[in-house]
C-alpha cells in the first residue's frame, strides 16, 4: 500500500489527507494480524521504527528536530505498542463473546 501511493505521499498539497490514507491503508495493514502474536520487544521496535518513518516521510521535511512523540502528536497516530494493545483488548473482547455464546 505504501508504494502504491507514493505519489500521494510525496505531494505537499493534501498534508492532513495524507495521514488519513496512511492510517487506513498502511497503519492497518502493518498492524493485521498482530493481536494474537506475542512479539519481542526487539520486533515492536522494528515495528515502531518502519510507523515513525514513514510518518517523518508524510510531513515532508517539518519533522526535523522533532522526538518520535512530537510526530505522532502532530500526525494524531498512535504508537504501535498502544495501537496493538488497543486491537488485542477489542480481539480478546470478541474471543469471550464468541466463547460465551458457544
Amino acid at each position: 500500500a505504501w508504494h502504491s501511493f507514493w505519489k500521494l505521499w510525496t505531494q505537499p498539497s493534501v498534508p492532513l489527507a495524507r495521514v488519513h490514507f496512511y492510517s487506513a491503508l498502511v497503519f492497518s495493514r502493518l498492524l493485521a494480524g498482530l493481536e494474537g502474536l506475542v512479539l519481542t520487544k526487539k520486533q515492536l521496535k522494528r515495528l515502531e521504527v518502519c510507523h515513525i518513518t514513514k510518518l517523518r516521510t508524510l510531513l515532508l521535511g517539518t519533522a526535523c528536530g522533532l522526538n518520535n512523540a512530537q510526530v505522532r502528536l502532530t500526525c494524531r497516530i498512535s504508537s504501535v505498542f498502544a495501537a496493538l494493545l488497543k486491537r488485542r483488548i477489542h480481539f480478546g473482547r470478541e474471543l469471550y463473546v464468541l466463547q460465551s455464546s458457544m
